[in-house]
């Protein structure tokens, strides 16, 4: 019974779907100008793709039924199905019906309500293709932002419902860089935040290529952001990325642009966040923004393909005992030490990057241990712990500030004794993620950093960026532990990460 039901509602899809893709490519056929007749289309347009869309609800709900037959529920046959809802029921109607904006804007909202609620209906009912829905919903959020462009305040509160549908995604996708670039569109008239998802989608564990056109788009355009620190951050990137390399323009700006970050770490009240944005896009160049031949790339692929997490960071959660304090309860002083084999790392482009992206960090290393500084540090601290896991990133960790890093965790050190830090492992059970953890998760370099389930707390998403007092302590805690992670691999290496 079941099974002739499900053909039959097969059979009206194809119908259907044939009905609407004509109706699609004769209106993209006829562009801009307007029918002989002067009649829109655009009610019908609707009312076929609304029709379509209940053909597709009607289907996924009746092969999900327990007595539906199990060839209905093949991966491959439901993956097709799940790509046509979504390219013929919505997407290529609304780039329609957004071309032609502000005359269709009633049918475009009608429409995207009506999917909107149909996707809902399905994310509750049909929890198997959960990530799918979740995708879809934060898809139409986005399409709702461009209806209302000329409405701020209506553009930022479908701004903020897509965006929590991405966050709830990413976090059962986390290393997808797809993802990234969606919330990279959504900020638009952000640049700096623009361009850290951009860079994040780039060196992602699953690196979306398209963000590279994306970012140099950005790049070359007339930054959003009034901030002349901002201004002269991106422009130091698009020199990077697009490799014009003229050293004394590239010093200029470098010099000016760390002069404003040093005076203003202690001002801006949104440093902490903007220091994660800048660590991660600094980390990005060092990978030449994803690159394919980027070697620092293709090291960290090559090796993470190579070693389990248990082997590639053997020590992140062992106990004090695994890493005791010197008897001084002083941090070694971390010299250049041979981390490997040596990759070609010595092209301009990324030696310009290192220098920028360690001199940046030694800007917020003299920050006077200010806690607007240290989730920069936090960041960059765990890229050097991962660098030092790679055995041919030898010529990259030489190039790091270690004696301002050293410096600034015997200050750390001289403000909280060293053993209470090492006292618990790097991911203790008394703590939820940080700040920053979030703003760094997914990354090709951190991949095999955090455990599997640490990201699995029911936090809400408002609540993941709180800054409390146990959030500094916990912070200065866990900059203290990775420093002695580090110092115990340059000094001995023998903690397993090599």
């Amino acid at each position: 019974m079941l099974c002739s039901e499900i053909k039959s509602i097969e059979k009206s899809i194809q119908l259907s779907e044939k009905q609407c893709d004509e109706q699609c490519r004769k209106w993209r056929e006829i562009g801009i100008s307007a029918p002989e007749d002067g009649c829109w289309p655009w009610p019908r347009l609707v009312n076929l793709h609304r029709n379509l869309l209940n053909d597709y609800y009607d289907w996924f709900l009746t092969t999900e039924h327990p007595s539906a037959p199990s060839s209905f529920r093949q991966p491959r046959t439901t993956k097709t199905m799940l790509g046509r809802m979504w390219t013929h029921g919505v997407d290529i109607v609304l780039h329609i019906l957004s071309s032609r904006l502000p005359d269709t804007k009633e049918f475009m909202v009608h429409l995207i309500y009506f999917s909107y609620h149909l996707f809902g209906l399905l994310y509750e009912t049909v929890r198997t293709f959960e990530v799918t829905w979740l995708e879809f919903l934060g898809h139409l959020g986005r399409y709702r932002t461009i209806v209302e462009d000329d409405d701020s305040a209506e553009r930022m509160r479908w701004k903020e419902i897509s965006e929590m549908w991405y966050c709830k995604l990413l976090d059962k996708s986390p290393f997808c860089g797809r993802l990234y670039s969606w919330l990279g569109i959504l900020a638009k008239g952000y640049s700096l935040q623009q361009l850290y998802c951009f860079s994040r989608s780039l060196t992602s564990a699953e690196p979306f290529k398209p963000a590279r056109i994306l970012a140099q788009r950005l790049l070359t355009s007339k930054p959003a952001s009034s901030r002349t620190i901002d201004i002269e951050f991106l422009k130091i990137h698009e020199m990077l990325f697009l490799q014009k390399l003229n050293a004394r323009d590239f010093d200029t700006t470098r010099k000016s642009y760390q002069r404003s970050l040093k005076s203003l770490i202690q001002q801006m009240p949104d440093c902490k966040e903007w220091g994660v944005y800048m660590a991660i896009i600094n980390i990005a160049g060092l990978f030449d923004y994803g690159s394919a031949t980027s070697p620092l790339q293709v090291a960290f692929q090559s090796h993470t393909k190579q070693a389990s997490r248990n082997t590639f960071f053997a020590s992140c959660n062992t106990e004090a005992s695994n890493c005791t304090p010197p008897a001084n309860g002083s941090i070694p002083a971390m010299g250049a030490v041979p981390f490997g084999h040596q990759v070609n790392l010595s092209c301009p482009s990324f030696s310009l990057a290192t220098f920028f992206a360690f001199s940046t960090l030694s800007t917020f290393l003299k920050g006077k241990g200010h806690p607007n500084s240290l989730p920069h540090i936090h960041c960059f601290l765990v890229f050097l712990l991962c660098c030092a896991a790679i055995p041919n990133a030898d010529l990259l960790m030489n190039s790091a500030p270690w004696g301002d890093i050293s410096c600034f965790l015997n200050q750390l050190a001289n403000q909280k004794p060293p053993q209470s830090a090492l006292a618990a492992s790097l991911f203790r059970h008394d703590r939820p993620p940080l700040p920053e953890e979030y703003l760094m998760r997914g990354q090709v370099w951190n991949e095999r950093y955090f455990p599997g389930n640490w990201f699995s707390t029911d936090l809400r998403e408002e609540d993941r960026f709180l800054e409390l007092c146990s959030t500094q302590q916990s912070r200065e805690m866990q900059i203290m532990c990775l420093g002695y992670q580090i110092s115990s691999v340059s000094v001995t290496s023998e903690l397993g990460l090599g």
